[in-house]
């Protein structure tokens, strides 16, 4: 799950900055000028050494560089391409032949962990962030094929309709 996070944040965070133009220029200027990343609190050394003797306070401004930073790298256009590509091709690494994905690699596919990859991309579509490429098409493909055979499975075994039923029918509308 920490990989299908990796590709929504940094494919929804591309889809912000392209759509703002204004945070790629200021991130940019942050990074042609790494001193605008620090807050004005580590910037002004002499109140930093005051308020390092009277108060915690200063800590905040460790916080405030690195929350800076993070943001900087969140909304760079190129780190998160390729960082949600490099999640993709791991989430095709770790679909199962049967087209479901299980809860680590080499474990038997569950319904409950593929369901969730695919709500999790028609999220994304939801939001306009991003397009299906063929790959990931494919992968969504196989996986609605294993969800509407584990159903049919249910439906011929007289297993009573559960919880499983119910996500599977709210993903397979997304589809």
């Amino acid at each position: 799950t920490d990989i299908l996070a990796s590709y929504y944040a940094g494919t929804v965070a591309t889809a912000i900055a392209r759509s703002n133009p204004e945070i790629i220029r200021a991130i940019q200027h942050w990074a042609a000028d790494p001193e605008q990343t620090n807050s004005p609190l580590a910037q002004n050394q002499e109140l930093k050494n005051t308020l390092l003797q009277l108060t915690p306070l200063a800590t905040v401004a460790k916080n405030e560089t690195e929350q800076m930073r993070s943001l900087s790298e969140l909304l760079d256009v190129n780190r998160q391409e390729y960082l949600s590509q490099q999640a993709l091709r791991r989430i095709r690494e770790l679909q199962n032949p049967d087209g479901g994905w299980g809860w680590i690699k080499g474990f038997t596919s569950s319904r409950f962990i593929t369901i969730n990859i695919l709500e999790s991309w028609a999220s994304v579509a939801r939001t306009g962030a991003g397009q299906a490429g063929e790959d990931m098409k494919m992968m969504q493909v196989n996986a609605l094929k294993y969800l509407d055979k584990a159903l049919e499975t249910d439906r011929i075994n007289l297993k009573p309709a559960g919880y499983d039923e119910l996500l599977y029918l709210h993903a397979r509308s997304s589809y």
